[in-house]
């Protein structure tokens, strides 16, 4: 008999510590879940506030890129120069079958010169007329042109033979256009402007390869 009362005396005893079990099983899952929850809140808002930072950052890259160059407009070509360049435009300076002696346009990091290579120039000259063959086989012909190379570059959708002159035999860069380069682009039938020579004089310093690189990938052609 009292054995059975005994026994009868754990059973609240074990009950009691099977719902404070329960209660704290409970209470740390809650803690779990909330703890969880704002994990991922805060983890949400640190990712919202880098691509807000980043967003913010090329938006001023932006800003500040655009602001270091200016406009560039010459008869059916658009582009975009350092602001800090010189400029020359000549549009009445077109030839019809064949280049003319003066470019129809000049850019440069520097003043620009004619009759003497300016280091750091780009001249550009037009045609009327689709040229570009001859120029190319003129300019193979050569015979002060054998060690330069040949490739191809894209600008504006067009494509581009490009004739690179090789550097000095000191590798650098002399009076002799050393460096150089001629872009040679036969542009669409539907334009009054059919051929475009690009003439970059030598290979020039860091900045202007750099200003040179970005009037090369902004050129926007119409007609």
């Amino acid at each position: 008999m009292e054995q059975n009362i005994q026994l009868q005396n754990n059973e609240p005893i074990k009950g009691s510590k099977n719902i404070l079990i329960i209660i704290v099983s409970a209470i740390i899952l809650f803690f779990i879940i909330v703890s969880g929850i704002i994990y991922f809140w805060q983890n949400s808002k640190i990712v919202s506030l880098k691509n807000d930072l980043l967003a913010t950052r090329q938006q001023l890259t932006s800003s500040a890129s655009k602001s270091e160059y200016k406009e560039f407009k010459l008869l059916n070509l658009k582009s975009e120069v350092p602001k800090n360049w010189s400029i020359l435009k000549i549009p009445e300076m077109v030839g019809s079958n064949q280049l003319l002696g003066m470019p129809t346009g000049a850019i440069g990091k520097t003043d620009i010169t004619h009759g003497d290579l300016n280091w750091e120039q780009v001249n550009l000259y037009f045609a009327s007329q689709d040229i570009i063959d001859d120029l190319i086989q003129e300019s193979k012909n050569n015979k002060y042109n054998t060690n330069s190379t040949w490739t191809t570059e894209i600008i504006d959708g067009i494509k581009a033979e490009v004739n690179i002159y090789p550097l000095d035999e000191q590798g650098s860069v002399s009076k002799g256009g050393t460096g150089g380069k001629r872009y040679f682009l036969s542009l669409p039938d539907n334009y009054n402007i059919k051929t475009l020579v690009i003439w970059k004089q030598t290979k020039g310093g860091s900045e202007f390869e750099a200003g040179f690189k970005h009037f090369l990938n902004n050129i926007k052609f119409s007609n």
